[in-house]
């Protein structure tokens, strides 16, 4: 615990002014955005404490995924066969239900209703039906479908600099979920599946 607090101490030296500075800019801003968030976190591999001010960051990617018309970008890089595996979409959203097309490399279509999803092969035109209680404890759809909840039970919520991490409290088939944020806008998303094969999502919001 002493060597703990030591190396704390020496990653808070230094620049203490300017830390000082900008928080007590951040702590005025707060009282015009009070779910914005000033946060802490200490980095192990070069011994530095991150002190930093982040938006609502929630509310930022719940509003941009209630966009009607998204387009994505993504790339899986799979360990096994050293390969990177891409695909492009859209994803459009109604109050009934939300459509993910898949444009590349193969045209598939994915319904997203309340109670089921139905898959639908374009090219060989065959469907299949799917329950969504088959997918209740999916994190990535859960939060595609119902946006990002600090009181979910299912997982955490932390913040570091401009990105989200979303963690599964218990065994999902996912890691942690980082979401991204680059100029007030979704990023990208980043996260292993269940065979830890590394998945890039950038996601354009249509205006």
């Amino acid at each position: 615990m002493t060597t703990q607090l030591a190396l704390i101490e020496t990653a808070l030296q230094g620049l203490t002014m300017d830390v000082v500075i900008n928080l007590t800019e951040h702590v005025q801003t707060l009282e015009l955005k009070p779910n914005a968030e000033i946060f802490t976190a200490y980095r192990i591999i070069d011994n530095t404490i991150l002190i930093g001010y982040s938006e609502d960051l929630t509310n930022m990617f719940n509003t941009s995924l209630n966009n009607p018309n998204i387009s994505f970008i993504q790339s899986s890089i799979n360990p096994y066969t050293n390969s990177i595996d891409k695909s492009e979409g859209r994803i459009i959203r109604n109050k009934d239900k939300t459509i993910v097309f898949v444009d590349t490399p193969f045209k598939e279509k994915y319904e997203l209703t309340k109670n089921e999803i139905i898959i639908t092969d374009i090219e060989l035109d065959q469907q299949s039906i799917i329950s969504r209680e088959d997918f209740s404890s999916n994190i990535m759809m859960n939060i595609f479908l119902n946006g990002l909840d600090m009181n979910n039970p299912n997982y955490t919520i932390n913040y570091i600099d401009n990105s989200i991490f979303v963690t599964p409290v218990t065994e999902s088939g996912y890691g942690a979920i980082e979401v991204k944020f680059k100029d007030n806008k979704i990023y990208y998303l980043k996260y292993n599946d269940n065979l830890d094969i590394e998945n890039l999502i950038f996601l354009k919001i249509e205006t």
